[in-house]
């Protein structure tokens, strides 16, 4: 009786520990499964603005001959372009953390920045501790109170000092995937020193929409939510400066159908 009950309680602690290692990427690989199935398309009044291949091509062609990396000069003229056309907001997903190569470049590219006066880029903050830079104006206002937050203790990648004073807003980029190396999840506050500064997303919200509310959102203790995927194609796309794309080609309209204006590889 008595090994009875040592090789029952033995199993029971085998089988729970087993549950423990199997169950998490059980669970993850039905829920990427659950997203396939249920994902759909929304209108969503943001543009991605694509420096792909075609672009790349496009502006190192002969007519052109601009080679990558491509002078700044070109990323301010598409700035004052979409600052014209109305959109409430330029999201950068670019750091330009290193001086160009081609001189005067970076100024023209905070100029246009500062002129325009809605531009985000993305900040990344690290566990490894750094110089300090003064980041304050780019934390919340209030701390929202979540009891789990990750701390971090420095940065790094950050923008060029005179782009980064020229900014309207920045936010954390910086997230380790789950073990399969799938993101599925994100973290939208840091803790550094007695601040809270937003995820590069979060900060572009609150921007273009100053009447969210961050406890409208149910973001778990540790300041995370789920990604939600969305099908295919949901996202209107259009090449660098060239226009094409599921977009359209009217250019004056973009301003009138989209709120928030991507540009990145």
């Amino acid at each position: 009786m008595r090994r009875y009950l040592l090789s029952t309680a033995l199993l029971f602690i085998i089988t729970i520990s087993l549950g423990h290692i199997i169950a998490p990427p059980f669970e993850k690989k039905i829920y990427d499964q659950k997203i396939r199935i249920f994902s759909r398309r929304i209108d969503a009044p943001v543009i991605l603005v694509e420096i792909d291949q075609e672009s790349l091509d496009f502006y190192s062609s002969n007519k052109f001959n601009i080679p990558w990396p491509w002078p700044r000069s070109l990323y301010a003229k598409a700035i004052d372009f979409l600052a014209a056309a109305g959109v409430k907001a330029v999201a950068l997903d670019m750091v330009f953390s290193e001086a160009s190569p081609y001189g005067g470049e970076d100024e023209l590219l905070a100029a246009a920045v500062k002129r325009a006066n809605l531009v985000f880029i993305p900040l990344f903050f690290s566990d490894n501790d750094t110089a300090a830079i003064d980041l304050a104006r780019f934390a919340l206002q209030a701390d929202p109170g979540f009891s789990r937050l990750p701390v971090k203790k420095g940065t790094k990648s950050l923008p060029l000092p005179q782009l980064l004073a020229a900014l309207r807003g920045g936010g954390n980029v910086a997230e380790n995937p789950d073990q399969d190396g799938i993101y599925r999840r994100l973290h939208h506050f840091i803790r550094l020193a007695d601040r809270v500064y937003p995820s590069f997303s979060l900060a572009l919200a609150l921007f273009v929409d100053p009447k969210l509310k961050t406890t409208q959102i149910p973001f778990a203790d540790d300041g995370g939510l789920n990604l939600k995927f969305y099908s295919r194609g949901f996202q209107d796309q259009v090449n660098f400066f060239t226009g094409s794309g599921r977009a359209g080609d009217d250019s004056a309209g973009i301003g009138r159908k989209f709120i928030v204006v991507q540009i990145g590889l």
